[in-house]
């Protein structure tokens, strides 16, 4: 007597096989998700590394499959203008714009400070205090932000990794090609 063993588990695929973009714009992928040896469970998604300016999302992040159902599908948008940055931070709730404005002030008023008091009561000559002010606006201009357009990602063929997290922590890794002109 011979007995085999299956591990109820999940067989993913990707539709389209490729997914071709001009860069900056969106497009859809639909996973298909076949349940085997009678899987049931819930099946969250996740993507691995990205490259530059490529973002995905699943619609809906994880889906359940009850036993002895067919085939389920979950939509993967890519996004190939998706915005990166250097640097996160969690911005202060309690800050204000007068903040900015004393602190942009602060250096150039203690300069005149620092100027202006002098032995002989001299008056700050026009061209000092105009450099003051031209200080002044730049470092209000710097504290107040910058901002740029954002970027797309460079042309190519990209492989995405998708992960699937079983329910008990088993995973599977398929693949989205994603080719962006």
């Amino acid at each position: 007597m011979t007995e085999t063993i299956i591990t109820p588990t999940v067989s993913g695929a990707v539709t389209p096989g490729t997914l071709t973009l001009t860069a900056g714009q969106t497009g859809t992928l639909l996973l298909t998700l076949t349940p085997k040896g009678d899987y049931a469970g819930t099946v969250t998604f996740s993507c691995g590394q990205l490259p530059a300016h490529v973002s995905c999302t699943f619609a809906p992040k994880s889906l359940t499959i009850a036993a002895g159902s067919g085939p389920v599908t979950d939509t993967l948008t890519i996004d190939t203008g998706a915005k990166t940055s250097a640097m996160l931070h969690k911005p202060m709730a309690s800050q204000r714009w007068e903040t900015t404005v004393a602190l942009t002030l602060w250096l150039p008023a203690s300069l005149l400070g620092f100027f202006g008091v002098r032995r002989k009561r001299r008056r700050l000559p026009r061209l000092l205090a105009a450099c003051v002010l031209a200080c002044c606006l730049g470092m209000l201009s710097g504290l107040t932000g910058c901002g740029s357009a954002p970027s797309t990602a460079k042309a190519g063929t990209y492989s995405i990794p998708i992960t699937l997290t079983l329910t008990g922590g088993m995973t599977q890794s398929i693949t989205a090609t994603v080719v962006v002109q």
